[in-house]
């Protein structure tokens, strides 16, 4: 049965059930909007044809029946494969050469650690378990691939705790398993979906991209026409707009179908790393890093290269600081001016920005008080401040939240101290710092066998997807009678909030989750020393 559903996914000439939904450097994402009730509700993310080539694999690979089950258990092997198991910064700090097991999903306590800083000082790290800004080009091996597995040798050595992610043969696959496999079980299984990697047929997407290629932004059309590539895709919830239907209910069973009362409206937010690193592999040189959200040095670099109108006030340690007037302010400072970090979605659709067309979305979001007639009862002029009540009422406190920054402070030693170990494990140019020039931190991971090594590898990655990855957060208005059936959790994704006497029923889900590539972790050191730069250029800081 499953197996029939999920190949019939794409294979239907159904392609006009498909509409553009966005795309990026690597994917392009169609909603469906046609009238099978197995499709309502989901997206397909499609691989740019030419970002790189994949061998599909062999039909055992996915085992289609529990693929079509998005509620899969987390299922690895025995043994030691599958666990995280960072390796703990204070050892390395004190000069300690041993691996040593430290705080993720083993149940060991986290260093409690000062995030603070700006505004939100003081701020503890949660007790559980810098940005990176690279739009421009996917995080996908850009070779020929061959029978095996996708990752080159030393990356398949960094996620080996991880078979499957190791193993994986296509882009897809490898999203798909380390979404299901890693980010999941750090951030919550409830609030990540994997995704169903379906077959992609050569016809079906040359079809779908003579339907869909009118709706492309002229940002995109400029770069010429959309090309997809054959093989596999990956089918997800639409988490932009609500599917209308089943939701399940605070024991856990499904039921509860509501009338809708208005439009579904979806935030996503990218929130960016939320705390302040305080590795002492950090340069004396760059301790404006100590001292600065990397957002706030970001923006510097974005406004020097024009790519901002005007630099944003936002402050991710506001959002993260679990109060409610600092996440009021940082909810504020992303609708004043979003860039990339904010969009707003009605029934599934984007409301536009003020600001010209570049590289970056820039401006104020325009319109969206007339946008969201219907979705609450109130004066014309505060809807939007409805709108930013809800956020806040979900998000301050949150264990979303909490579950983040815990993955983001898996980098402990910085791209400062990180680069250093790309440089031995893969070779290093010859002007680069000489070993007697390196603060004794570094000199102190270096000597950590090579295993360690990795482990620190594999951390610094998945803490760049969670620096990089977003929150969207779907809000609907909804009738008492029917509120009373849900019951608000932390644990859920779903449930129902209460705001000046009204209910609304809420859905949350994290995105964006795909594995950073470790070979471009150069790149990652080379515009964090710009970032720097471009800090004291605009500051007159030396």
């Amino acid at each position: 049965m499953a197996s029939t559903w999920i190949i019939r996914v794409l294979s239907d000439k159904n392609e006009s059930s498909w509409k553009y939904r966005g795309e990026g450097a690597a994917n392009a994402v169609v909603a469906y909007t046609g009238p099978d009730k197995d499709l309502a509700g989901k997206v397909l993310r499609i691989q740019k044809a030419g970002v790189k080539k994949a061998r599909p694999p062999e039909p055992q690979r996915f085992r289609l029946s529990a693929h079509f089950d998005l509620n899969i258990q987390n299922e690895t092997d025995s043994g030691e494969a599958g666990k995280l198991q960072p390796v703990d910064s204070a050892s390395v700090g004190s000069g300690g050469v041993g691996k040593v097991s430290s705080p993720l999903l083993n149940g060991s306590p986290l260093r409690h650690q000062k995030v603070g800083g700006g505004r939100a000082n003081g701020v503890e790290a949660a007790p559980l378990v810098d940005e990176i800004e690279d739009t421009s080009k996917p995080d996908i091996p850009e070779r020929e691939v061959s029978a095996g597995p996708l990752l080159e040798p030393l990356e398949q050595e960094i996620w080996a705790r991880f078979p499957t992610v190791a193993a994986a043969k296509t882009a897809v696959e490898l999203v798909h398993e380390y979404a299901r496999h890693v980010m999941g079980p750090l951030l919550g299984e409830a609030f990540v979906d994997p995704g169903v990697p379906v077959p992609a047929e050569d016809d079906f997407l040359k079809s779908l991209t003579a339907v869909v290629e009118g709706s492309r932004p002229g940002r995109w059309q400029k770069e010429g026409p959309l090309r997809l590539q054959s093989g596999w895709a990956l089918l997800i919830t639409d988490h932009a707009a609500s599917p209308g239907e089943t939701f399940a209910l605070a024991n856990g069973q499904e039921g509860g179908s509501f009338q809708r009362r208005g439009p579904s409206v979806c935030v996503e937010i990218k929130p960016k790393a939320g705390f302040l690193p305080t590795s002492e592999c950090i340069s004396p040189a760059n301790r404006v890093k100590l001292e600065k959200t990397r957002y706030e040095l970001m923006q510097h670099l974005k406004a020097e290269q024009g790519k901002v109108d005007a630099i944003s006030s936002y402050d991710p340690l506001d959002l993260f600081s679990m109060h409610p007037s600092h996440v009021i302010r940082a909810i504020d400072s992303l609708f004043d001016n979003p860039q990339n970090n904010l969009r707003v979605f009605i029934n599934g659709e984007a409301i536009k920005r003020t600001s010209r067309e570049s590289s970056e979305d820039t401006g104020a979001l325009a319109g969206l008080e007339e946008a969201l007639e219907g979705f609450c009862e109130t004066a014309d002029g505060l809807r939007v401040e409805v709108l930013k009540e809800l956020l806040v009422q979900r998000l301050a406190g949150s264990i979303l939240l909490e579950r983040l920054r815990s993955a983001q402070m898996l980098d402990r030693f910085d791209i400062e101290g990180v680069i250093h170990l790309y440089w031995a494990l893969c070779g290093s140019p010859s002007d680069r710092v000489a070993p007697k020039e390196l603060p004794d931190a570094t000199k102190r991971l270096l000597s950590l066998p090579r295993e360690s090594q990795l482990d620190v590898l594999r951390e610094f990655l998945i803490a760049a997807t969670a620096k990089d990855c977003g929150l969207m957060l779907t809000f609907e208005a909804v009738e008492e009678e029917v509120a009373q059936q849900f019951r608000f959790s932390e644990a859920s994704p779903t449930g129902v909030l209460k705001l000046r006497g009204k209910s609304y029923f809420c859905k949350v889900a994290y995105v964006d989750l795909d594995l950073k590539s470790f070979r471009k972790i150069p790149k990652y050191w080379e515009l964090d020393q710009q970032i720097v730069a471009a800090y004291k250029t605009g500051t007159q800081e030396v």
